[in-house]
């Protein structure tokens, strides 16, 4: 059992996030480099909390306080193809842990419970990124290959795919 617990986002972490986008290594793995507008980072903490499709990583026995040390913060996303895509950040103070992975597991397994007819939850990784690479795959993210049709693939950006576990394997 993973030493980690997602609890929503709250408006009480609209600093720590702010925060946690300015970071420089996470700009630059991000899809937009520029570093994002208090509006627009405010618009992006009301749609997350509104819909609960964001959540921070603490440790089990700090659930229901706003005063822990927030770990990472984990979201997902409906792209324009239907499916759900998820992303990960760990807060620069907690990273080189190996924190990553039981933050992507714990955060994959709230999106299959949350939306229980989804199939697979899918991600892209940013070539270069090779420990987000290494955590994904850890987490039992699998490779979706070149030439296969995807149609959100980033370019520029390895795309993964978790399928249901009660699925098996992924089938082309």
């Amino acid at each position: 059992m993973s030493d980690l617990a997602l609890r929503p986002l709250h408006w009480r972490d609209t600093l720590w996030c702010q925060r946690l986008a300015a970071d420089p290594l996470t700009r630059a793995m991000s899809s937009d480099p520029s570093l994002p507008t208090l509006v627009k980072h405010l618009r992006w903490m009301g749609r997350h909390i509104a819909h609960e499709t964001a959540w921070v990583a603490i440790r089990p026995w700090e659930a229901w306080t706003y005063t822990h040390r927030r770990r990472g913060l984990a979201q997902v996303k409906r792209g324009p193809d239907g499916r759900l895509w998820i992303g990960v950040t760990v807060a620069p103070e907690w990273r080189g842990i190996r924190l990553a992975t039981p933050l992507i597991e714990a955060a994959t397994q709230r999106i299959l419970r949350q939306w229980p007819n989804e199939q697979a939850v899918w991600a892209n990784v940013k070539f270069g990124n090779d420990t987000s690479l290494r955590s994904f795959s850890r987490a039992g993210y699998v490779s979706w290959f070149v030439g296969r049709a995807v149609p959100q693939t980033t370019p520029g950006y390895w795309t993964l795919v978790y399928p249901r576990p009660e699925n098996g394997r992924w089938a082309a």
